[in-house]
This record gives C-alpha cells, sequence and structure tokens, in this order.
C-alpha cells in the first residue's frame, strides 16, 4: 500500500489493484472468486420457451483453463487411437515438431478450411499438430468454413459450410456442402462429390438475395452511451433462409461408442421466416437428421433420415422425406450455433446453443440445455448471459468429461469481432478449453458469477457518465461503429481493441472528463494503462466538481495488467476530470472507473 498527499493537503491512499486480465480474468482488490470458481447465473429472457431442468440445475465453473493456438473454429472428434480430430480455420498455428506450422483464411479466393490432431489427455497440457489444408471453393459464395467432424471406424469425416457477406462480413447462413472423408488420420482425402449449388440437402438460396445495402437495416450504435449498451433502429433481412446451417455431429464418445441406434446425429440451425436474419451465429430454430457413417453413404441425402416432430406420447418422428423435417427447437432469433455431447455418467445429452444476436459486434449469449434422448425435447439447465463474451461453437468433447459426469471441459472460440472481453476468464480467438460443473439438485453451489469485470459492477458510475475529453486520436475516428468521444475508456472492460481505450491525438495538456446527469457519492477512483505497448501514463491530477483535487504521482502499470486505486473521503460530484501530466509515449486511459461510496 503506498500513500500520498493529494493537492488539498489530504491523505489519499492509493492501491495497486490487480487484474490478470484476457488470461486469467479480472479479479479487483478483494475479489477473488476466479480464483476459488463461480457459478453462472441463469438470465434467460421473460420470453423463453424451454422448461427449467430438475436433473441438473445449473453450472459453475471451477477457474481451470487453457489455450492454444491462434486460430479458430475447433470441433475435437475422439478417434479409436486415443486422440481427437478436428477442423480449424481463420488464423495461424506454429509449428511443432515433425509438424508444419500453417495459416487460414476461409473467404474467396483463398478459401480453406484446415485441420489437427490433439494429443494428451490431461486439458491443462495438449500438444496440438497442424496436419494440413484443403482448398475449399465457396463459389458462388463468399466464404467456406469446417463444421460437423466425426471420427468413426478408422474414418475421419470433416463438413464445411457456405457462408455470404452483404453489410458486414459473413452475415448470410447458406448451405452446408457435404463431407470430404480420410482413411488415413488426415494425410489424403476424398473430397466430397457435393457442391455448394449441388449441395448434400438440395439447400440452394439465390445467391444474389439479400447482398445489397437497401435489403438490410442494421441496428447501428447509440452514441450516447458505451459500447454494447444500447443500439437504436432495428435490423430486417429479407433473403432466402436454410434450415441444416453449420451443422455439428453429436458427440456420442470415443468411436461413437455411445450412439443409441448405431448412427450419427448432426444438428444445425435454421430460419424460415423472410423477415428475419440468419447468420453463421444465430437464427429461428435447430434442426436434426441422421445417418448410418460410411464413405458411400455419408454424401448420399437417399441414407439420411430427418427428424419430422414428435408424437403424441412425445417419442420422435423419422422421415427419410427431406421436405418433413421439423425443428427439434424453435425460438425466433434466439436459436444459433449448437452442438450436443452425451455425458455418459449422467445419462444426459448435453446441448449448447449460441445466439450470437445482431450484427456480431456485441455479446453472445450461450444456453446450456439437457435431455435423457438425443431426439427429445430438451429443458434449460442456464442461460449464460454475455458468455465469452463472443463465445462461438460452444463443444465439450466427451474425452474430458469426468468418471462421476459433473465436470467437464468446453472447447470454443471468443472474440470474433475483436471484442476483447474476457467474460469469464480463459477465452481468445483460439482452441478455448475451460472447465465446467454440472450441479444436480443438492450439489454445493460456487458463488455467483454476477459481473464479467469488476468495472462492470453497478458500483462503477463511469459506465453511466457523459464522457469529454482534449481529443481523440485518428485511429479511433476510423472505427465505423464504434464511439470516438473517449468512451473507450469507460467500457467496463481492459479491451485489447484500440476503440476499447481512450488516446489523445495531442499528447499535451490531454485530459478526460466524465459528466453525470445527476449527482454522484463516490469515494474512488481506479484508473488503468491502455494493455497496448507505447502508451504509459506516469503522473495525473484529479478535479472534482466541488473544487477538490487529487493527485496521481506513481505511474499506471503499462501492460494494463493492473490499476491504481485512488481513494478518499465520500464526495458528491457531478463531474470528475483527469488530466495527464506526465507520460511516455502517447497519452490516454485504458480504464477511467470512478465508484459509490461504501453504503450509498
Amino acid at each position: 500500500m503506498l500513500e500520498c498527499r493529494g493537492a488539498r493537503g489530504c491523505l489519499s491512499t492509493m492501491v495497486l489493484v490487480l487484474f490478470a486480465f484476457a488470461l486469467a480474468g479480472q479479479a479487483f482488490a478483494e475479489e477473488k472468486i476466479f480464483d476459488t470458481g463461480f457459478t453462472w447465473p441463469s438470465l434467460e429472457p421473460d420470453d423463453c420457451p424451454f422448461k427449467r431442468s430438475k436433473d441438473i440445475v445449473g453450472v459453475g465453473f471451477t477457474s481451470r483453463y487453457s489455450t492454444y493456438t491462434g486460430a479458430d473454429t475447433w470441433y475435437p472428434s475422439w478417434d479409436e487411437d486415443g486422440n481427437l480430430y478436428s477442423p480449424w480455420t481463420d488464423g495461424g498455428m506454429g509449428a511443432n515438431g515433425e509438424y508444419p506450422g500453417g495459416t487460414s483464411w476461409s473467404g474467396y479466393p483463398k478459401a480453406t478450411t484446415c485441420h489437427a490432431k490433439i494429443v494428451g489427455d490431461d486439458p491443462m497440457n495438449l500438444q496440438i499438430y497442424h496436419l494440413g489444408n484443403t482448398r475449399a471453393i465457396p463459389l458462388p459464395y463468399g466464404g467456406r468454413y469446417p463444421c460437423g467432424t466425426l471420427c468413426y471406424n478408422g474414418i475421419w469425416y470433416h463438413g464445411s459450410y457456405c457462408l455470404d457477406g452483404g453489410k458486414f462480413a459473413w452475415w448470410h447462413q447458406r448451405p452446408f456442402v457435404g463431407f470430404r472423408w480420410s482413411d488415413d488420420k488426415g494425410k489424403t482425402w476424398t473430397e466430397t462429390s457435393c457442391t455448394p449449388e449441388d449441395n448434400l440437402f438440395g439447400e440452394s438460396p439465390d445467391p444474389t438475395i439479400g447482398q445489397g445495402e437497401s435489403d438490410i437495416t442494421y441496428r447501428v450504435w447509440d452514441k450516447a452511451n458505451p459500447p454494447g449498451r444500447k443500439f437504436v433502429t432495428e435490423k430486417i433481412v429479407s433473403f432466402e433462409k436454410i434450415k441444416m446451417g453449420a451443422p455439428h455431429f453429436v458427440d456420442f464418445g470415443k468411436n461413437m461408442e455411445h450412439s443409441p441406434d448405431g448412427k450419427a446425429y448432426i444438428v444445425g440451425h435454421g430460419a424460415t421466416k423472410k423477415e428475419g436474419a440468419h447468420a453463421w451465429n444465430f437464427g429461428d430454430q435447430i434442426y436434426m437428421a441422421r445417418v448410418k457413417p460410411s464413405p458411400e453413404t455419408i454424401n448420399d441425402k437417399s441414407a439420411w433420415e430427418f427428424f419430422a416432430g414428435h408424437d403424441s406420447k412425445g417419442d420422435a418422428i423419422w422421415s427419410k422425406n427431406w421436405d418433413d423435417i421439423k425443428p427439434l427447437l424453435d425460438w425466433y432469433q434466439n436459436m444459433g450455433i449448437v452442438t450436443i455431447t452425451y455425458n455418459a455418467p449422467l445419462k444426459k445429452y448435453i446441448m449448447f446453443v449460441t445466439s450470437g444476436r445482431y450484427t456480431g459486434e456485441e455479446e453472445f449469449d450461450t444456453m446450456v440445455l439437457e435431455c435423457d434422448k438425443v431426439d427429445g425435447k430438451y429443458k434449460l439447465v442456464t442461460y449464460m448471459k454475455d458468455f465469452g463474451s463472443q463465445a462461438y461453437f460452444v463443444n465439450m468433447p466427451t474425452k474430458f468429461i469426468s468418471e462421476d459426469g459433473k465436470t467437464g471441459w468446453i472447447v470454443y472460440s471468443n472474440n470474433c469481432f475483436g471484442w476483447y472481453h474476457v467474460n469469464p476468464p480463459g477465452g481468445g480467438y483460439n482452441h478455448s478449453i475451460v472447465e465446467m460443473k454440472f450441479y444436480t439438485p443438492g450439489d454445493q453451489r460456487l458463488p455467483d458469477y454476477n459481473a464479467p469485470t469488476p468495472f462492470l459492477a453497478e458500483s462503477n458510475v463511469a459506465t453511466k457518465a457523459n464522457v469529454v475529453c482534449s481529443s481523440v486520436s485518428a485511429e479511433l475516428k476510423n472505427y465505423r461503429m464504434h464511439p470516438t468521444n473517449g468512451q473507450g475508456a469507460i467500457t467496463g472492460y481492459i479491451g485489447h481493441n484500440s476503440y476499447e481505450n481512450w488516446y489523445a491525438e495531442h499528447a499535451e495538456g490531454a485530459w478526460i472528463q466524465l459528466v453525470w446527469d445527476t449527482p454522484q457519492t463516490v469515494d474512488r477512483v481506479v484508473l488503468v494503462d491502455s494493455p497496448w505497448g507505447g502508451l504509459n501514463v506516469k503522473e495525473g491530477e484529479l478535479t472534482f466538481s466541488d473544487g477538490s483535487k487529487e493527485l496521481l504521482n506513481m505511474p499506471l502499470p503499462d501492460d494494463g495488467s493492473a490499476g491504481v486505486e485512488i481513494s478518499f473521503a465520500a464526495k458528491t460530484i457531478t463531474w470528475v476530470k483527469f488530466e495527464i501530466k506526465k507520460f511516455s509515449g502517447r497519452a490516454g486511459l485504458g480504464e477511467f472507473a470512478v465508484f459509490k461510496a461504501k453504503n450509498k
């Protein structure tokens, strides 16, 4: 603990507050929730159509996690050789031993899908090897991405689907194409006979529909509010939709050992209304299909069966006719990327559904549901609002489920749009793997996780302030969707993206001021440097609307991993201004937090 004297001669206490942001989460002062684990409270909207489960009543996180690679789209399948195999794309992997490194991009004209081997029994100590790249022409659409992958009886099946543009990259969900397959662990592949236009399930929306600006009205930032808080206008998207979007195989365990009938099942997210949205990360419904997998059947539509609803007893109806397909789950504009894993010890199918929402440039939600049957009526376990906070392709490899079924490890990627808010700790634009707990009735629960960062707690009144500043750097003015008046300093996150920070264009005399519409009674300010290099605030001065002043007379940790808390006797104010007196590199802040006085 350090002490300094404020400009008014009173003692102000300055405390170094540790933040292990991005990799280890964020812990504020005495708050140690990330060291002990936490429960994610269920915050489902009022119109959620799913009944709550009475068998699995919540999920928690142990705070154990690990991250690998610099690429996304990981869906591991457990092969009979004991290893996991997965596609990946859009990023890079370093070389490892005899295995070369690789990079990938899934957009035309260099669209590729990649594949990798994942070796190890400890999620905290895996070895991931890049095995190769395969061209995947998306035309007449704009992008082609990997999806469902399955290892069964020595054959590795690997699917891909198409996406298209619009005002935002890859906004429109386009058809699932088909499966390539390999009988030598990914060394060579037999390409699918299907094409984007002549695809496995015959879903071929017109690629010209939905391309123009006139077809789409997007929500935009309300610039009077911090990023992610409020939007104005609604989106209307009018183009033909599909049903089996970005499908994934149900994980029945090693070499499909727990399949109820020896068949492989896939689930995808779809939409039916022309007025609405269907993107790679959200839609309206979940659909299911199944097949006895072999190289001869996997790309033969006539070999597949399609979920066609439930009968009066609640049993699934299956049809060989695609036209009979019906949703397994239905919730308008709240469905999205879907995966299912069989938890054998609990005898439950665990479903993860991502609702990406609108443009993708805001937080995503992830639902956890459960059912006794793979094709039954699923019930809600937990609705994890803002999980990730942009987690997508969430799946749980059966290899890492505990013997009692009470813990497992979820794999996902995060922050595809550069939304570098880590919520919970462990996410990133990579192969993220995080340990999850399942609660059954009577289990002792970990503490609830009420805010993804302490800066988003209700006590931080800075997030409700209006912001003015001396100047804003030119790079921030170039962000099309984000406010440029200094609000990057009150996002509630220590962000890796430039727009989640404030940088002054003119460093000399730089200042930033928070102004409230109503008086606020506060007793602490926390200042955090930007995590980007080349910026370090060394000294500064706080001025309050009541005329009082407080000094910052020590450097802020220059990597944004810690903040400095300036505490003082409670005061009621309508504004506070921070002037940077000494700095290196350029002037600015990663976060400017102001907290309510205790007991106020």
